[in-house]
């Protein structure tokens, strides 16, 4: 499972999370200023009624208490409605500021005003707040209000998230445009134009572009030196094949004091021309392009089991063939240099145990021991050859799967 963070998605989550916040933040604040609107104005009324009833009686003490349908005043605590008064049990009343009754929705409910008058009595302005004294406009107008906080709060919404998507097609799509960039990049391309909008992916550019090109051009003297020093091995190793070959007409292969020293000798030449071999054909560059031969396996396997068993002997190996009746059509030369590689490295670097050589219409496989006969490893690496081999399958575009256990060591090659 893939647990890596998304660039895409970070930035999906934010801008939601944001957007959803931020109208949360704003709809609390606009319902808090309409609340807030309708307090003033109440009180802003209670005043203006204090104040007119004031001027009033200054002018004419006989001026009657302003009375309307849910407006009412009242002199002294006294004479305020005992069903009022238990409204505000506990509450502190300051003059010339309203308090409301504690809200019980399926009641009336009041607002309350002290004003001292200027003969000294205390003037109690209420007002009764009610739905039956609501109008149908108003009530209409009130719910109207609350729909459009709601639907405005759903469209900053709506709005910002599509800003967001516009800004993340901007700003993300030029990114996986790099990515991709990138992944297409080789030689044949390397000097194209470059232009991904933002300068900041376009130095990231120029870095991938010169980070290749350096190793391209690593890769290139790797394969020129590989080229030169096969080509420039290739002429000794000719003539010590053929000075074998001629020590061997004139006999000295039949006399035992050199025989098992030309064997050795000979042995050497073939390893080392099968490594030049394996050496030229990974510097190739037109390695996929090869003319492909009607090939059996099987023969082909046993043929290399026979020519590097040379390398079992002094050692307590035993070999198991499992190889099925196997053909296909292949490259030849390269398909025997993997095989010949694979065989005569577990040939090689295996001390003691079973060499299990298996070959299935769909794969072929060496599993072999990994331990020496002294219990300890054989070999920190696996030889040379698997390394070379592991460069020519890729440059195939076949599939070469090694594995290392703790005890076992297992080369495998599909076939398919």
């Amino acid at each position: 499972m893939d647990n890596k963070k998304s660039i895409k998605k970070t930035i999906i989550v934010f801008v939601v999370s944001a957007s959803g916040l931020l109208v949360f933040l704003y709809s609390f604040l606009l319902d808090d200023y309409f609340m807030t609107g309708l307090d003033v104005s109440v009180q802003s009324r209670m005043q203006s009624e204090a104040r007119v009833y004031q001027d009033a009686y200054l002018e004419d003490p006989d001026t009657p208490l302003p009375r309307s349908a849910n407006f009412r005043v009242y002199v002294e605590w006294e004479g305020v409605p005992e069903s009022v008064r238990e409204r505000f049990v506990g509450v502190e009343l300051v003059e010339g500021v309203a308090e409301y009754s504690e809200w019980r929705d399926d009641e009336t409910n009041y607002c309350i005003l002290p004003w001292s008058r200027s003969d000294g009595n205390m003037l109690y302005f209420v007002l009764e707040i009610s739905d039956d004294f609501a109008s149908s406009n108003i009530d209409r107008m009130f719910r109207w209000r609350m729909y459009f906080l709601v639907i405005s709060g759903v469209a900053i919404f709506v709005g910002m998230v599509g800003m967001s998507f516009f800004l993340f097609r901007r700003i993300v799509l030029p990114v996986e445009g790099i990515s991709r960039w990138a992944g297409e990049l080789d030689k044949d391309n390397l000097d194209a134009p470059v232009d991904f909008t933002y300068r900041e992916l376009n130095e990231l550019a120029f870095l991938f572009r010169d980070t290749l090109r350096r190793q391209m051009a690593g890769i290139e003297r790797e394969q020129t030196f590989l080229r030169n020093a096969s080509h420039e091995l290739r002429t000794p190793v000719a003539v010590l094949q053929n000075s074998l070959e001629l020590l061997e007409r004139l006999g000295a292969d039949d006399d035992s004091r050199f025989k098992t020293s030309m064997g050795r000798m000979n042995n050497a030449v073939t390893n080392m021309r099968n490594l030049i071999t394996t050496l030229l054909w990974v510097s190739r560059e037109q390695s996929d392009q090869l003319e492909s031969n009607h090939v059996e396996i099987e023969r082909l396997v046993s043929s290399i089991i026979e020519e590097n068993a040379y390398l079992l002997k002094g050692k307590g190996n035993r070999v198991q063939q499992d190889l099925a009746s196997v053909s296909l059509d292949a490259p030849e030369t390269p398909l025997r240099i993997v095989l010949n590689n694979i065989i005569r490295n577990a040939f090689q670097y295996t001390f003691s145990g079973v060499i299990h050589i298996r070959l299935t219409e769909s794969e072929f496989s060496v599993v072999n021991d990994t331990h020496a006969e002294n219990g300890g490893r054989a070999h920190k690496g696996h030889g040379v050859g698997l390394m070379l081999i592991s460069q020519l399958v890729d440059k195939l575009g076949w599939d070469l799967f090694i594995e290392e256990q703790e005890k076992l060591f297992s080369v495998r090659l599909s076939l398919k």
